[in-house]
């Protein structure tokens, strides 16, 4: 899978040993999302937030496309080196289902881009990768993440609340594709990132 999109880490490997699942990616000699934002507390270039998020719906879309989840997208599966911007961690990102989060005792999990079927313990698809995306987009082009807090209030709040209003510096047409990204029920999000890609093909357009 990976090896065929330039927007995918190639995955060397995939095996299952003692009963844990792992993989082996090419490696990536940038940064990762989260420290490429952390040291720039100011917020990226508006070319570079806009040429990240073309990649990075690009390479979900291609997986989509395949029937391919990942199940686990956040800002540290998110490599950036110059132009080069590639997601890792591609499909093994699947939680347990079945499991209620919030009744959960212990956490494994960075709970920022979990979706609210994810945190109620349901079933995912590739709806779940656009709810992380949409919370990826709402950090790029805004600095946080839509929801902070512990991790129940963080928990909580991918069920009930609803994402502050981004910055107005973000166009009002990316506002309302991040928002419905975001959406609580899974079939307000579209059914794939090949749906995005498109949407986000005409925000360029526009601009």
């Amino acid at each position: 899978l990976s090896a065929d999109h330039p927007n995918l880490l190639s995955i060397v490997e995939m095996a299952v040993e003692n009963d844990i699942a792992y993989l082996v990616e090419d490696y990536h000699p940038g940064k990762s999302l989260d420290i490429l934002l952390r040291e720039h507390p100011e917020g990226l270039p508006v070319a570079k937030k806009m040429a990240t998020a073309r990649a990075l719906v690009a390479g979900l879309a291609y997986a989509h496309e395949q029937g391919i989840v990942h199940g686990n997208l956040k800002d540290d599966k998110v490599y950036v080196d110059g132009q080069r911007i590639q997601i890792g961690g591609m499909g093994l990102g699947r939680l347990d289902e079945g499991i209620n989060l919030l009744e959960a005792p212990r956490l494994r999990q960075v709970v920022a881009y979990l979706a609210p079927e994810q945190v109620l313990g349901r079933p995912i698809d590739a709806r779940t990768d656009l709810y992380a995306l949409g919370v990826i987009l709402y950090q790029l082009f805004d600095g946080l993440c839509p929801f902070l807090g512990d991790e129940r209030e963080i928990l909580r709040a991918h069920l009930d609340q609803a994402p502050p209003p981004l910055n107005d510096q973000v166009p009002p047409t990316l506002k309302a594709l991040i928002t419905k990204l975001l959406a609580k029920n899974a079939a307000d999000r579209g059914n794939s990132a090949v749906e995005v890609k498109r949407a986000l093909q005409e925000i360029n357009g526009a601009g």
